[in-house]
């Protein structure tokens, strides 16, 4: 991070073969990670090592390959009905332990397991391969927007409007350095139309929005 402020971040060398070596290519990768989360960097600055982390990766010798299993048969223990876009399914309730090398499971399906559940739409469908389950989603053609006011697309965009503003007061906190904007927050940020009227307001200090107006 750069000296005087408190946004870390995690960085590794821009050329994996040069881990070792002190050639500034963590330096690079700060700056470049640094200029793509804020626009900008801070020429003249010291940067500081904050922490160090090391990461040990194990390698198995076993290999095993998907074509030495034959497909097998469809596991189906229990069905039950779920509802989707257009009413209820028939859904195949599956364990994922008793799933081999080869097992094909199609949608609408869901498949539990000790710490998740996967739910598989219909369309879609699943396969257990030997680096785990892989799922294929039907591709299905997205809904056209129109001016018709739908309430909730309404509250989708009301949302993702309100989100953008808070998160431009989360940078411009981030990257304050006066202690106004970045322990008092005394700061506004808010998104306005083609012709200014306010479209969504972060809870910030409201007040200086009215300038705005």
């Amino acid at each position: 991070m750069y000296q005087g402020t408190d946004c870390a971040l995690m960085c590794s060398a821009s050329d994996p073969s040069s881990y070792l070596s002190n050639d500034g290519s963590y330096l690079e990768t700060f700056e470049s990670n640094y200029k793509t989360e804020f626009g900008f960097t801070l020429s003249g600055r010291d940067v500081v090592v904050d922490d160090v982390r090391v990461r040990g990766v194990g390698k198995s010798e076993i290999n095993f390959k998907d074509e030495d299993y034959g497909r097998l048969k469809e596991q189906q223990e229990k069905e039950i009905q779920i509802y989707f876009a257009g009413g209820y399914h028939k859904s195949k309730l599956v364990e994922l332990k008793t799933l081999k090398l080869g097992s094909h499971i199609t949608g609408p399906a869901i498949v539990l397991d000790e710490n998740s559940t996967i739910l598989l739409e219909p369309g879609s469908s699943a396969e257990m391969t030997s680096s785990g389950l892989e799922i294929t989603i039907e591709e299905s053609s997205s809904k056209a927007l129109t001016t018709d006011l739908d309430p909730i697309q309404l509250s989708i965009f009301s949302h993702r409007f309100m989100s953008t503003a808070e998160q431009m007061g989360r940078v411009l906190q981030r990257t304050s350095i006066s202690v106004n904007i970045k322990e008092r927050l005394d700061f506004s940020c808010a998104m306005f139309d083609s012709a200014g009227g306010l479209v969504a307001n972060a809870p910030h200090i409201p007040v200086h929005l009215g300038a705005m107006q």
